[in-house]
C-alpha cells in the first residue's frame, strides 16, 4: 500500500469512527455515556483533518508536514465518568454496553490498522503520525474499557481494582 493509499484508508477508518460515535451519541440516553461519544466523535473529526493535510500535501508531491496528534479531551473527561452507582440502568443502558462493545471493536481495528501502517511506511513523517494516531486510539480504548468497566461493575477502573478482599 502506497503512502496514498494508507492515508485514504486513515481517512475512511476517521468518518466511520465519526459517523459511528454520533449515532451511538444520539441512541444513548445517559449523559455521561453521550458526552464520551461526542467527544470521541469530536477527536476523529481531528484525526481526520490531520490526515487530510498530509494526504493533500503527497499528492501534491510536496514534503508531508509532521503533524501532532495531541492528547485533546480524552485525558479530561476520564476523572468526570459518573460511578456506576450513580447511574440505573434499563433497555438503553444495554444499548449503550452494545455500543461501547462495538466501539472498543472500532478501536481495536484502528489501532491494529495505523500500527501495521507505521510499520510499513517509509515517509518518516507519516509513519510519526500513524504512530499517534495508533496512541490516540488506544486512549480511545481505555476510555471505553474504563466506561464499561464502570458500568458493568467490575470494582477496576483502568486496571486498577477500586476494592479488595483483605479490607
Amino acid at each position: 500500500m502506497t503512502v496514498i493509499e494508507a492515508l485514504h484508508a486513515a481517512l475512511e477508518s476517521e468518518i466511520t469512527g465519526f459517523t459511528t460515535y454520533l449515532e451511538f451519541a444520539r441512541d444513548t440516553e445517559d449523559l455521561t455515556g453521550k458526552n464520551m461519544f461526542i467527544t470521541l466523535a469530536r477527536e476523529e473529526v481531528d484525526h481526520f483533518d490531520i490526515l487530510r493535510r498530509q494526504l493533500k500535501q503527497a499528492m501534491d508531491r510536496e514534503k508531508v508536514t509532521s503533524r501532532k496528534v495531541t492528547h485533546t479531551t480524552v485525558s479530561r473527561l476520564v476523572p468526570q465518568l459518573d460511578p456506576v452507582s450513580e447511574r440505573t440502568l434499563g433497555k438503553k443502558g444495554v444499548n449503550q454496553l452494545g455500543a461501547i462493545e462495538t466501539a472498543m471493536d472500532q478501536e481495536r481495528a484502528a489501532i491494529k490498522f495505523y500500527t501495521d501502517q507505521a510499520e510499513r511506511c517509509e515517509d518518516p513523517k507519516v509513519k510519526a503520525t500513524f504512530e499517534q494516531l495508533a496512541e490516540m486510539e488506544t486512549a480511545h480504548f481505555e476510555l471505553l474499557q474504563a466506561q464499561l468497566d464502570s458500568i458493568n461493575g467490575t470494582g477496576h477502573w483502568f486496571g486498577i481494582s477500586e476494592w479488595t478482599m483483605e479490607g
